[in-house]
């Protein structure tokens, strides 16, 4: 991501005061789609009021501008500046860590059919330009986001999905398209034992899980398993969904369903609660999807017993607001907890990404004495070990794998890769207790992470803690290489 000074771009007073227009003359026909569809009252409803909402919000953007052409909006002056830019990121140092989030988000099996065309005024199914090469672009106002379909680059309404207005071959060279995903071995779903978290007093236990969007048999037995786990009485509140919740190109209801309603149904019906964070494959209309439980904001938080729980929006890490607001989320005793998509320290495919966006994030959450982050966005499961203090864990392969794909760092503690996963977590007072399971039900990981040094000295003398740390070894031991469980004092002051 560009690093260089901010200097007002060619075009930019025009280019910025077309958008602002175009932002307060829609601004009645949001209100007016929100307030002609009444909000629904399960999860099902809920997901059609979107769709409905969507739609008529399209249709009166497209009367509205029924006249529309391309140049609109991106003025001449402001083509040319931006089609430089471009050059320059495709040719500077950047250039191997853009061509990978291109790849990342051009997925064949999301964008595809009649919507995938470049049209004026229709919603399109194109995917969206990745932070760090979005970051060079002129910023935007929420209400509009960068797409890319071939080298076109497009402007649309992040709530409609309607191109607005596009640059025919702004991008120097065609995006490469995320290759098609192996098929993974079958795996047999089977009565269970497993390594029952502790149960202390007055704890608070949840799920975490990335990439789970995909609809497809991986997802669902993924969700099998998290069933199974939860109802041989270790159940749990809530789960964190860490990102990229929904693979469609337009998110419609069926999607809803398909990704999300279906494979969870048994935990939404227990009334276990989901909260999201955005992907990079996710529409920002998702914030407004009540089973997420985001309050219609790309970042929020909200608190359980003495944890603090903070989603951001890893698809702008360089948003100055989001980063203010974070500051001022935390006070007092207790734990710190933040998740979002995009892995700071990662031993996979966007390890090049990772280390950009840290660049841009981990000094905030230093600043602000976070204890632990969950992440997604690689395929597999990784912790690191403690870096300034924070634990960093990386779970996005509940839904989609990339077998081989783990090459552990110095920052690695424990990484797998060989099958598909999510987290089970427990926080008792100062202990965190941590458990990964595969999709076969075998344990993967598992440790506690002591919030302070005097709660490490009492869980050493913890009959509960210690037996509980001897039953995670053992469950681990169909490992042919494991460390012992970890346990891990944070460095917070």
């Amino acid at each position: 991501m560009s690093k260089e000074p901010t200097v007002p771009a060619p075009g930019a007073p025009e280019f910025t005061a077309q958008l602002q227009k175009y932002v307060e003359d829609t601004k009645r026909l949001r209100s007016q789609a929100k307030g002609a569809v009444s909000e629904g009252q399960t999860p099902t409803e809920q997901a059609d009021v979107l769709d409905k909402r969507r739609a008529m919000l399209s249709q009166s953007i497209c009367d509205m501008r029924a006249g529309a052409k391309p140049g609109d909006l991106f003025t001449t002056t402001g083509i040319e500046h931006i089609k430089r830019v471009l050059d320059a990121a495709f040719s500077g140092p950047g250039a191997a860590a853009i061509r990978d989030a291109l790849e990342e988000q051009n997925d064949p099996s999301m964008y595809k059919g009649k919507s995938h065309k470049l049209a004026l005024n229709e919603r399109i199914s194109a995917p969206s330009v990745p932070a760090l090469l979005a970051a060079d672009l002129p910023p935007l106002p929420k209400e509009v986001e960068y797409r890319f379909l071939g080298r076109a680059l497009v402007l649309a309404d992040a709530e409609s999905t309607c191109a607005l207005d596009y640059i025919e071959g702004a991008l120097p060279e065609s995006p490469p398209k995320t290759p098609p995903a192996p098929a993974g071995a079958p795996t047999t779903i089977k009565t269970l034992s497993f390594l029952r978290m502790p149960r202390k007093d007055r704890s608070v236990r949840f799920a975490a899980l990335g990439d789970t969007g995909t609809g497809t048999l991986a997802q669902r037995k993924v969700a099998e398993i998290l069933w199974s786990f939860y109802s041989q009485d270790n159940r749990f509140k809530f789960v964190l969904l860490l990102g990229d919740n929904l693979y469609a190109g337009l998110e419609s209801a069926q999607d809803y369903r398909n990704e999300f309603l279906d494979p969870y149904k048994q935990l939404l019906d227990a009334r276990v609660q989901f909260r999201a964070a955005l992907g990079n494959h996710d529409l920002a209309g998702q914030v407004d999807f009540a089973p997420f439980n985001m309050g219609g904001k790309p970042y929020y938080s909200f608190h359980e017993r003495n944890v603090t729980f903070v989603a951001l929006n890893s698809n702008a890490p360089a948003d100055v607001e989001q980063r203010k607001w974070l500051d001022r989320q935390f006070s007092g005793d207790g734990w710190r907890i933040c998740f979002f998509h995009h892995p700071l320290y990662s031993s996979g495919t966007h390890a090049q990404e990772s280390r950009q966006i840290r660049d841009l994030l981990e000094k905030d959450l230093v600043k602000n004495h976070v204890d632990v982050v969950f992440s997604g966005h690689e395929h597999f499961y990784e912790r690191s070990k403690p870096q300034q203090g924070i634990h960093y864990f990386v779970n996005g392969g509940a839904a989609k794998l990339r077998l081989g794909d783990l090459h552990p760092q110095a920052f690695t503690d424990f990484g797998y890769d060989a099958e598909n996963s999510f987290m089970i977590v427990e926080i008792a007072q100062d202990e965190m207790f941590y458990q990964a399971l595969g999709v076969s039900g075998r344990t993967i990981d598992c440790g506690v992470i002591y919030r302070t040094p005097e709660s490490s000295s009492q869980g050493a003398k913890d009959t509960v803690t210690q037996t509980w740390l001897r039953e995670c070894d053992d469950a681990r031991s169909w490992l042919p290489k494991r460390p012992q469980p970890a346990q891990r004092v944070s460095g917070r002051p």
